[in-house]
């Protein structure tokens, strides 16, 4: 499974689930496994990074200052979105939730 595989998979997780929020969500890809989401819903807006992996990471520095500034800009709040899937692409365990302050 390659890195856009991998991304496509958390990306559908992640949207399976803010959709059952009650949120309505627009996908920004981006290659390379890293996928930000705009999710909206009443008076909630969130730029939701999907992080994906088969083992787990950390956020860097400097990705979570791009984050923020971009949520800024559009007026949402900047959230990161963590999900790990197995080599078949099904979620392993639950989606860790993160905003970003």
């Amino acid at each position: 499974m390659n890195l856009d595989e991998i991304g496509g998979y958390g990306q559908h997780h992640v949207v399976t689930a803010l959709v059952g929020q009650g949120f309505q969500c627009r996908r920004s890809t981006k290659p390379r496994g890293a996928n930000d989401i705009k999710a909206r819903k009443s008076k909630q807006n969130r730029l939701v990074q999907v992080r994906t992996f088969l083992k787990p990471s950390d956020i860097s520095a400097a990705e979570k200052e791009k984050l923020m500034a971009r949520a800024e800009k559009l007026g949402y709040e900047a959230w990161v979105a963590e999900v790990e899937v197995d080599e078949t692409g099904v979620q392993v365990g639950r989606i860790i939730w993160t905003r970003m302050t």
